[in-house]
């Protein structure tokens, strides 16, 4: 058998590529998935089935696998395994980089890539920046720490700290009552604190997990999100590689602008982020304009109004966006507001045109639809103009592609005299 023929075989037998009428299996979605984040998978068939490895070129491997294969269906799939194999003289050394759990199959392959490809970065990163450069960051860790680490050996927080500048993240030291943080400075003035057992000094095989804060608001440093709190027990690589994957994809969704940008950060955002904290990003209302499940959105070619929300602890919030560019409406408690402010941007002028009663059906209603098109502007519903329509109550919300052109019906509050405030306004 060739080297290609054996390729061919483990592929198949993999189920990367799966026989005519056969799903593919749960390895199908990690060997793709691997190969659009620029990894270079190959396959290994041995006792307990066949796996994934990542040849690292200095005689280690990554390996991946359940329970030591790949090839079960993706609807039984339970949970991936990413081991370094650190010593090429000795087989059985080796550290864990990923252990999944109690995440779907896609979630699950989504975290486990992310883990091993921040990994790979930071380790890349340790091996081509110059020596004296990371012994000079490392230095600022040392240096303002009550003690040495005994023997020599960097702390648990060196190893942080070259993750986090590996993935483009620029820290800095914190010194609190608590300990010792590294601490992420955002341009809007927040703050991010990551410490693992009150400090970052701590031995790295005393680790025991990261955690990392979000102080979201520069007015007021009490509101808070935790965006990583680890497991304990998964080993501090693959701790360290998993908090700066969720630290990363925060601050891609917190820095954000507009709503396709704020939408496809929000789906990036990895399943190891508390719930808390994914409810907090903003996302585009359910059903809106540019919502569209779990699948990454486009901008559109014209200005398109829809509204973002997100939930924090002192309550829901609303705003105005664009599906074309980066603007976005100020904050607001009210849903219709936010779609307001969006219609001021996307179709300024919208406020001063007539509003309708509710349609009619019939002869009435071609009378009724003749009547609204000879009111508006030529070619409004082309641009996906609102339709302005009077309602009887202040509680009706307003609804997206009910106008002609797809664009919002916009409910304006008319009190009727069976109202409360029509009853009010009738004494009157």
């Amino acid at each position: 058998m060739t080297n290609s023929d054996y390729a061919r075989h483990l592929t198949t037998v993999a189920g990367i590529t799966p026989e005519p009428g056969q799903p593919p299996s749960a390895g199908q979605l990690l060997w793709n998935t691997l190969i659009a984040a620029g990894a270079t998978p190959t396959l290994l068939d041995h006792n307990a089935g066949t796996a994934i490895i990542l040849d690292l070129g200095d005689g280690t491997t990554v390996m991946i696998s359940e329970q030591g294969d790949i090839t079960h269906p993706a609807e039984e799939h339970e949970a991936w395994h990413a081991i370094h194999y650190d010593d090429p003289t000795d087989p059985g050394s080796y550290v864990d980089l990923y252990e999944g759990g109690n995440l779907p199959h896609a979630a699950d392959t989504a975290a486990c890539v992310e883990a091993v490809a921040s990994w790979l970065a930071a380790r890349t990163a340790r091996s081509t920046v110059p020596p004296a450069a990371l012994d000079e960051l490392r230095q600022l860790i040392t240096d303002r720490t009550d003690h040495a680490v005994p023997g020599g050996q960097p702390a648990a927080g060196h190893h942080l700290w070259d993750a986090l500048i590996a993935a483009g993240i620029t820290p800095s030291i914190d010194i609190s009552t608590a300990g010792r943080a590294i601490r992420i400075n955002l341009p809007d003035g927040s703050t991010i604190w990551l410490t693992g057992q009150a400090n970052i000094a701590h031995p790295a095989e005393e680790h025991d997990c990261w955690g990392a804060i979000h102080f979201y608001d520069p007015d007021d440093p009490g509101p808070y999100l935790q965006i990583y709190n680890g497991p304990g027990g998964r080993g501090l690589e693959a701790d360290t590689a998993a908090c700066v994957t969720a630290t990363k994809a925060w601050i891609a969704a917190h820095a954000a602008a507009g709503a396709v940008a704020r939408q496809n950060t929000y789906l990036a955002l990895p399943r190891t982020i508390p719930r808390d904290a994914i409810i907090a990003a903003w996302e585009i209302g359910y059903s809106e304009p540019g919502f569209n499940g779990r699948q990454p959105i486009t901008a559109t070619e014209r200005h398109t109004p829809t509204f973002l929300d997100r939930s924090l602890r002192t309550g829901h919030e609303n705003r105005g966006a664009c599906l074309a560019c980066s603007w976005e409406g100020p904050v607001r408690r009210s849903r219709n507001q936010a779609v307001e402010d969006a219609l001021d941007h996307t179709h300024p002028g919208w406020r001063t045109l007539p509003t309708m009663p509710r349609g009619a059906s019939g002869k009435n209603g071609a009378r009724w639809r003749a009547h609204r098109d000879a009111l508006y502007p030529l070619g409004w519903w082309d641009a996906g103009g609102p339709l302005k329509v009077w309602t009887g109550s202040a509680k009706e919300w307003h609804e997206s592609g009910r106008a002609p052109g797809g664009g919002y019906l916009v409910k304006i509050y008319r009190p009727t005299p069976d109202s409360p405030m029509g009853e009010q306004l009738a004494i009157v």
